[in-house]
């Protein structure tokens, strides 16, 4: 699986982390996708789009095995943001997220956070 992050976020990760955690504005969400690997856009493709629905415009489709489901993570589901100053680094901690009882079907490419 490729990691990509689109051009739009680039940067704004954390703010937009930190968004939904403080519920800015209310009822914000962080929603996991599965994208099918069948007739994926190449990554320099994927990076240009802006939103969900402009990611899934082209060739690229939200797998559509039986019993899947998007994933919406609220602020009650992730913990507040804390540099880690040893390490120069800022850490986003998502929940691992279980997928059960999916069906046979579409294999995966990505899993991404939108």
């Amino acid at each position: 699986m490729a990691d990509i992050v689109c051009n739009v976020a680039l940067g704004r990760a954390a703010e937009l982390y930190n968004r939904v955690d403080t519920n800015d504005p209310a009822n914000s969400a962080i929603v996991i996708v599965a994208i099918a690997a069948s007739g994926i856009e190449t990554d320099a493709v994927l990076k240009d789009k802006e939103t969900l629905a402009d990611l899934l415009s082209g060739t690229t489709n939200e797998v559509t095995n039986a019993n899947y489901a998007r994933k919406v993570l609220d602020d009650t589901d992730i913990v507040a943001i804390a540099p880690d100053m040893g390490n120069d680094e800022m850490v986003l901690y998502l929940p691992d997220q279980t997928f059960t009882a999916i069906a046979a079907g579409d294999a995966w490419n990505d899993i991404g956070e939108y």
